[in-house]
């Protein structure tokens, strides 16, 4: 045994041999095989090892740490032996069975050429294509200088004809030739290097040279590191996305790749590894993302905040919400500088927040200081504005300090913040300070997302108003909007309290209403209807088309009912209580039954209303208004707040019809007690109506509170709103 022979035979020898008679062969290697057993060839680590490396053994045979198995197993080399091996330097082969804690230390064998060695001279001052292949002759023998020439080649090569000269030429042919003939000496980078850059000259995807790159790749693929098999699958995954042409070795090459990476997940090491995996997460399955995004939580301390952002970027596209990794990730956002993000960066991070419904809120104040900054409004440079203008020059007195704002990026942020109801007026207030700026240079796009934000988070900036009049309506061409966006745009105005007969009448014509479709659609096309009722308006032929497309949509979950010109059909209520004489007779809504599925807010709110409003005599709960708008509670008072039995309503002269409208989460903007556009529009229906509202945010009313605090808020609250 005090041969020089090759360590995998050896091994596998071993694997041969019982567990007994090991000791006697090889003493050193006892605690080893004690503790493991027989080898077999999965639990080897010989895939791992370069092929032309060779093991010294002695009598002595391996030097090992004996409560570690087979980790760092170190040749032991002979006293007598040469001094050959023991002058290359070792180094350290980090496999892929490394997170099994194998790790082998070997020395170089007499294979040398893997080494990257220094480039010639004469390619690095090579700077034409003729130059390049001209040294493909002198170079031949020499595979790792090919490969740089190979590599150079690619760089140059910019137009399509030149690809075709390259490909044409003889000189070129040789050069793949002498690739493909010594492909096992190159190292791993340069192997990837000229399967890339062959690929990108548009060599046939099964030529020869191609095809044993790529066998190379796979197998030696195993010892390579992670980072580098990462980006293997990187490339390749976008090869199969983008390549006209694919061979048989790609799809082999990347499942192996994605093999490799899902058994050594324990190697992440950084969050921009992490990035990279959820790139691509379609090629993995719930598990192994899942042991990811607990890796990640580990390796996020020390990641920047451009890096951060990105990785919330990347989960909201991914669809992944898990609240550990979020959480740590807005903690250490919320700790960085966000100035160092760009305005891009800004709102895409801002749009994976409402997409992934994780709206923190230090994260949510942070990023709107900086959208309202300096970064975003311009400011007036004092005395500019007596400097002359030449015509079509942009006005010199105003500098905008918004570098890398631009309309797209507006709109995303504008769009967002109505889609979070997240009710930032100096946010708002400083985007339309730049559209002002601007005004000349944007379209009614952005004109039309301001508008629907402002009615989704019910604030109208005094600026805007001219503006719309000026930039928005003049080139507004309703004939040319889908029906959808004529329904959006009217319910915005609507909600904002500026929406005119003639448009309202233009949005709910039949052919207009029966191509509408979705129930979000349908809700606010039923909210029109209803505040074209309230205004007492002629819709002829409308409630036949409208109530197909509503029957299924709440709040008219039953059957309707019409009383009036339009049909004959009786109203099923039967209380004594008479409408309000601002309700309209002639087609009046009415549900066959009050809502359902009430929120444990709003039984807390009728259970303490019911101390003081009797509910056998004053008070009905879960009410459906004749037009459809729904109320948690309704009762009478007098002059004086107190209730009115529903008996005796009528004969009061002097009194109020209040609808309680208890406003959950839903109702109210982000992080606010206000409500949002939809909750203002639907009371300013029920006061239209004859109503007097009692509108009881979440946030001031404690599901928790004792119950004499409850009844007294609701107390004071009844007696603000009666006057």
């Amino acid at each position: 045994m005090n041969a020089c022979c090759p360590f995998p035979q050896v091994v596998m020898s071993l694997a041969r041999f019982p567990r007994c008679f090991v000791p006697s062969l090889f003493p050193s290697l006892t605690p080893a095989v004690s503790q493991r057993g027989p080898l077999n060839r999965r639990q080897s680590p010989l895939l791992c090892l370069p092929p032309q490396t060779s093991y010294h053994l002695t009598s002595v045979g391996f030097s090992l740490k004996p409560d570690h198995g087979l980790k760092n197993v170190t040749p032991a080399v002979n006293k007598d032996a040469t001094n050959a091996s023991t002058e290359s330097s070792t180094t350290q082969e980090k496999s892929g069975r490394q997170s099994e804690g194998i790790d082998f230390t070997t020395t170089e064998g007499s294979d040398t050429s893997r080494k990257e060695r220094p480039a010639d001279p004469k390619i690095g001052a090579a700077s034409t294509l003729e130059a390049l292949l001209s040294l493909v002759a002198e170079q031949r023998n020499d595979v790792y200088q090919c490969s740089l020439i190979l590599s150079k080649i690619r760089s140059i090569v910019r137009s399509e004809e030149q690809r075709r000269d390259v490909l044409a030429d003889p000189r070129f042919n040789h050069l793949i030739e002498s690739i493909d003939s010594q492909t096992s000496k190159l190292s791993m980078n340069n192997v990837f290097s000229c399967m890339t850059c062959l690929r990108s000259l548009g060599v046939n995807v099964n030529a020869h040279v191609i095809l044993a790159l790529q066998h190379d790749l796979l197998w030696r693929i195993r010892r390579c590191s992670f980072p580098f098999v990462l980006m293997i699958l990187q490339h390749q995954c976008s090869r199969m996305k983008t390549a006209d042409e694919k061979s048989s070795m790609d799809d082999t090459l990347l499942k192996e790749a994605a093999n490799n990476i899902q058994r050594r997940w324990i190697e992440i090491t950084s969050l921009k590894e992490v990035l990279s995996l959820l790139h691509h997460h379609d090629m993995f399955g719930v598990e192994f993302l899942e042991r990811v995004e607990d890796r990640a939580v580990e390796v996020t301390s020390e990641a920047t905040a451009a890096l951060l952002s990105k990785t919330i970027i990347a989960l909201a596209n991914a669809g992944r919400r898990p609240a550990p990794l979020l959480r740590s990730l807005t903690y250490y956002l919320n700790k960085s500088n966000l100035r160092e993000l760009t305005l891009r960066q800004l709102a895409d991070l801002l749009s994976a927040l409402y997409r992934i419904h994780f709206p923190d809120q230090l994260l949510l104040d942070g990023i709107a200081q900086e959208l309202s900054g300096d970064r975003v409004q311009p400011h007036v440079v004092p005395g500019a504005a007596d400097i002359p203008k030449a015509p079509g020059m942009v006005d010199s007195s105003v500098e905008s300090t918004s570098k890398g704002m631009s309309r797209s990026i507006l709109r995303s942020v504008i769009t967002t913040l109505g889609l979070l109801k997240w009710r930032k007026t100096d946010v708002v207030d400083s985007l339309v300070s730049w559209l002002q700026v601007h005004a000349d240079e944007t379209s009614g796009q952005e004109w039309i997302s301001v508008l629907l934000t402002c009615a989704a988070i019910d604030y109208y900036p005094p600026q805007i108003e001219a503006l719309l009049q000026t930039h928005l309506f003049p080139v507004l061409d309703w004939s040319q909007l889908t029906n959808y966006m004529r329904v959006e745009l009217t319910w915005a105005l609507a909600a904002l309290d500026k929406c005119n007969d003639e448009l309202l009448l233009a949005s709910l014509e039949p052919s207009v209403v029966s191509s509408i479709q979705g129930p979000g659609p349908r809700s606010k096309l039923l909210t029109l209807y209803q505040l074209a009722k309230t205004r007492e308006l002629e819709l002829r032929g409308v409630l036949e088309v409208l109530l197909p497309q509503l029957s299924d949509t709440a709040p008219f979950n039953p059957p309707l009912l019409v009383v009036g010109s339009e049909g004959a059909t009786a109203s099923t209520s039967t209380s004594p209580v008479p409408e309000p004489p601002t309700t309209p007779k002639k087609a009046v809504i009415a549900s066959a039954s009050p809502r359902s599925q009430r929120s444990i807010l709003s039984k807390n709110v009728r259970d303490a209303l019911a101390t003081f409003v009797s509910r056998k005599n004053c008070l009905r709960e879960n009410v459906t208004t004749p037009l459809g708008v729904p109320v948690d509670a309704e009762f009478f008072v007098d002059h004086e707040a107190k209730p009115v039995p529903l008996a005796t309503a009528g004969q009061v002269t002097d009194k109020k019809r209040v609808a309680v409208v208890v406003q959950d989460f839903k109702e109210l903007c982000l992080h606010s007690i206000h409500p949002h556009g939809a909750t203002v529009l639907n009371v300013r229906l029920l006061r239209a109506m004859g109503y007097t509202v009692l509108a009881v945010p979440h946030l001031e009313f404690g599901i928790k509170d004792k119950p004499i605090v409850k009844v007294q808020y609701l107390s004071r609250k009844l007696k603000e709103v009666c006057g």
